[in-house]
């Protein structure tokens, strides 16, 4: 036993909680008892001191100065959730003891994101404020800043975003300039700038404005932000006390008392909330903050879950539209995927997020505006995003942001030299392997040692988000028993122990979970609470296949699928064709063990997948058994072995055009189909077994044939079913089993008539 495994089991001990929670921990760096102490059970108490933000006693007394002579205040905010919370947050407060405060938010459209010379024009001309206090943004604004002295008005910037070298010349409350401070959102700085104006107990009474802002702003959930996001949630799951927020969670179903999680902030609440920035005006989200009418409060809530709703009807058809622009984009040789169109600019950051999802890939989007690109950037972990806007300055108007995700403004005519310079810095910074799909994951644990304690335990680790993830396990598994759910995608595995598996659209991977091959199975735990009975739900993500065999059985059935080949309309609209490079662009197609064991020794660095790719990032894959219905479009070398059905080809052909070739390593009668003693006796056994079973799911006929007749093998089975779905004797809609009654000749069947000539009859 090594030093910390001796550490790990006096914390395990002395804290009351499982080893592995304490080694999870451990690996992410809380490596003391008094560290995990803080994670686990810190308060409002153990925040950092306001005294760590230098300006903080100027800044009070130049706000108080202001408040007792009665000056215009203006809080200039943000159009985004974070800037909305912090700038109700810091109103209220500032109102509640009589302060001439007015906020404006910015219109995304017409103002754009921070401080400008325009906006602070019309300001200074209708509201003449004596004194500007920023909110979630600023940290860059030198010239607007000197613009606003000139005029005569006090300035304090609070802000949260990486400051350049200048900074401008105000106050500032900036976690980013105290060194070791938790880099806190908006919202959480405004929490400090009312601790500092009022104290702390009036700054408790906004902790749930700044929790969802938190939450919302994607800030690393540790040190004080998680504090704040956890001792948010706490409150909000006890009493939603403002009349806004209350109308806005009963349009999801929460109600008091009830445990909010942070996916339920990130999910609902806060895409809601950030809607009418993006497509209308965000004033509609703040004042749902401050109202205290609950008429007016329910019909702002309607409005904006109705708005949330077409934003993501939005995000879904510029999302599509990307993935279409991506077919004639050189994924080989680009690794960051950077595309314009005309769209809605406010959607552009999440129909980003769900492109770097999707491929792996850092993902910018820019919408035209009168020739002036206005764009929103996201990237993957380890891909710094800024670091490279830095380095492609020269063709850049405007851009901020941090590592992950970004804003950016171009001209228009700089687009194809923007692309062009910051794939080739991405290349000369990073690895090929940087983009290749991993799936990190926590720590090995099996899920047979699951209780209902460490699954309570382990929720003492939320609220989860950026640099606190939802704990990833990882457990070796051979054979698992496992069922569909009704007549979906769905499969679901009950173990001994109050736990199950649930696999989110995991259908095709029904028998190979069944199959006794060696198999990693990520996973994540919560706690389903059902009719007062609590079971521990292993939520299934990935599964990775560990053995290179395949039982020859399951590879025979899959290959005879290709003879029935769906009809398929959607020709190859690819129109440009680049060059795989030694990483990136070619998959290779094998349907043999022989053949996937040969390409697999002949390119280790490829991708080894089974059935599914993982990822559409198109890493140099090889791909065994694949699906029928994976997309191969963003390939730009498709090589196809072991002679499949002419018909497959035709199809791939009519797919993806000129980038599928042929490889020839294997025949399918390396398969050995003769082995089975196929015949035509065969068919009509379980032709007759099989229809007493009409209506069944097909997952669960072939124990249900075996039950009938133990001598139908695997291979009879499914051979049969799908020459008599071939001839349309059966049909396996809805993944059930359904009969006809009409009479076909056999003969008809190429399924039939390649067995045949494999010596089977």
């Amino acid at each position: 036993m090594n030093a910390n495994q001796d550490i790990i089991k006096i914390i395990s001990y002395k804290l009351g909680l499982d080893e592995m929670i304490i080694t999870l921990l451990f690996n992410r760096g809380l490596n003391t008892e008094e560290k995990i102490k803080t994670f686990l059970y810190g308060t409002l108490e153990d925040l950092e001191p306001i005294t760590i933000f230098k300006d903080a006693p100027k800044i009070k007394n130049l706000i108080f100065n202001h408040l007792n002579k009665n000056s215009k205040i203006i809080i200039y905010g943000d159009y985004d959730c974070d800037g909305i919370m912090a700038s109700s947050m810091l109103y209220l407060a500032l109102k509640k003891i009589g302060g001439n405060v007015e906020v404006f938010i910015p219109d995304r459209k017409e103002d754009g994101y921070g401080l400008n010379i325009y906006s602070l024009s019309n300001l200074i001309d209708t509201k003449q404020p004596q004194l500007i206090i920023t909110v979630d943004c600023g940290i860059t604004a030198i010239s607007e800043v000197k613009y606003l002295i000139n005029q005569g008005v006090d300035i304090i910037i609070t802000d949260h975003h990486v400051p350049t070298d200048e900074l401008p010349d105000c106050l500032i409350m900036n976690p980013h300039l105290v060194i070791g401070s938790t880099p806190l959102c908006g919202a959480g700085v405004v929490y400090k700038l009312i601790e500092c104006l009022f104290g702390v107990n009036e700054s408790k009474l906004y902790i749930d404005l700044c929790a969802i802002a938190t939450i919302a702003d994607i800030v690393p959930l540790i040190g004080d932000n998680r504090i704040l996001a956890k001792e948010g949630l706490s409150f909000l799951s006890k009493y939603h006390k403002r009349v806004g927020l209350d109308c806005l969670f009963k349009k999801f179903n929460i109600t008091y008392p009830q445990i909010i999680k942070s996916n339920d902030i990130a999910f609902k609440i806060a895409p809601t909330l950030n809607s009418s920035g993006r497509l209308s005006s965000a004033v509609k989200s703040f004042e749902l903050m401050i109202t205290e009418d609950e008429k007016y409060a329910k019909v702002l809530a309607e409005e904006l879950y109705l708005e949330n709703e077409s934003r993501k009807t939005i995000t879904e058809d510029v999302f599509n539209k990307a993935q279409e622009l991506l077919i004639d984009y050189d994924l080989s040789k680009n690794t960051i995927i950077v595309l314009k169109g005309n769209w809605e600019a406010g959607v552009l950051g999440i129909a980003a997020n769900k492109l770097v999802d999707k491929f792996n890939r850092p993902a910018i989007l820019f919408t035209n505006e009168n020739n002036i690109l206005k764009g929103s950037c996201r990237s993957i972990k380890g891909i710094n995003i800024l670091e490279l806007l830095d380095q492609c300055s020269e063709f850049i108007d405007n851009y901020g942001g941090h590592s992950m995700a970004a804003g950016i403004t171009i001209d228009a005519s700089n687009f194809e030299a923007f692309v062009e310079k910051i794939n080739l810095i991405s290349t000369k910074i990073y690895e090929p392997n940087a983009f290749k799909y991993k799936l990190d994951y926590d720590i090995d644990f099996d899920y047979n040692d699951l209780n209902i304690e460490i699954a309570h335990q382990l929720a003492l680790l939320e609220p989860y988000g950026h640099s606190n993830p939802k704990p990833l396990f990882k457990t070796l598994k051979n054979g698992i028993k496992c069922e569909q759910i009704k007549l979906s995608t769905h499969l679901k595995s009950r173990l001994n122990n109050n736990v199950e598996l649930i696999m989110f659209n995991k259908l095709e991977h029904f028998h190979l979970l069944k199959n006794n091959i060696s198999k990693n199975l990520y996973y994540s735990v919560d706690i389903n609470e059902f009719r007062n009975k609590k079971t521990v739900q292993c939520n299934i993500k990935d599964i990775e296949y560990k053995n290179t065999y395949l039982d020859d059985s399951f590879l025979a059935i899959e290959s005879l699928k290709r003879f029935l080949v769906n009809s398929n309309d959607n020709k190859s609209t690819k129109t440009k064709f680049y060059t795989p490079t030694k990483y990136f662009g070619k998959i290779l197609l094998a349907f043999t063990n022989e053949t996937f064991n040969h390409l697999s020794s002949k390119f280790p660095d490829y991708n080894r997948n089974i059935i599914k790719l993982q990822s559409s990032n198109v890493f140099n894959t090889i791909l065994l058994a694949p699906s029928k219905d994976e997309n191969f479009k963003y390939f730009e070398e498709i090589i196809v072995f072991d002679n499949p059905p002419e018909e497959y080809l035709k199809n791939l052909n009519f797919s993806y055009g000129n980038v599928v070739k042929i490889g020839e390593v294997n025949n399918l009668n390396s398969l050995k189909f003769k082995k089975y003693k196929f015949n035509r006796n065969s068919l009509a056994k379980t032709y007759r077994v099989i229809r007493t079973l009409e209506n069944i799911k097909l997952t669960s006929i072939h124990s249900e044939v075996l039950k009938i007749d133990p001598t139908i093998s695997f291979f009879d089975l499914f051979a049969s079913l799908l020459i008599f779905n071939e001839l349309k004797i059966v049909s396996l809609d809805e993944s059930m089993l359904k009969f006809s009654n009409t009479k076909k000749d056999l003969n008809n069947s190429k399924i039939y008539s390649f067995i045949k000539s494999n010596n089977m009859d």
